[in-house]
């Protein structure tokens, strides 16, 4: 879930959104449900992104470059009979930071 090599305003967009909330970026991608669901992964910068304050408390969120979180699956996870109840748990622990990006990004959630 997330966003995948966002186009470079929608990548400012976001950062600039982190800075703003930051609480709400912490609940969205710290809260309990999301980190024992997915996994924050992505390209990220190995400096921080240019007009960006190098000591902002966030800035290793900051450096990253693509905003997705992640759950491995297995295959035998595909063709089990708990597959939609399953996913509508992952989906659910998703909900704040898709609300997050897409709040960001200002399209409707």
């Amino acid at each position: 879930m997330g966003i995948w090599h966002p186009e470079s305003k929608a990548l400012r967009a976001i950062r600039e959104h982190v800075v703003a909330e930051p609480t709400a970026w912490k609940r969205a991608s710290r809260g309990k449900k999301f980190r024992d669901t997915v996994q924050l992964e992505g390209d990220r910068l190995s400096r921080p992104p240019k007009g960006f304050d190098p000591e902002h408390p966030l800035i290793e969120d900051l450096k990253w470059k693509d905003f997705i979180g992640v759950k491995r699956l297995s295959q035998s996870f595909a063709t089990s009979a708990e597959l939609p109840t399953e996913l509508a748990k992952v989906f659910k622990a998703g909900t704040p930071f898709m609300r997050f990006l897409c709040d960001a990004l200002g399209v409707p959630f």
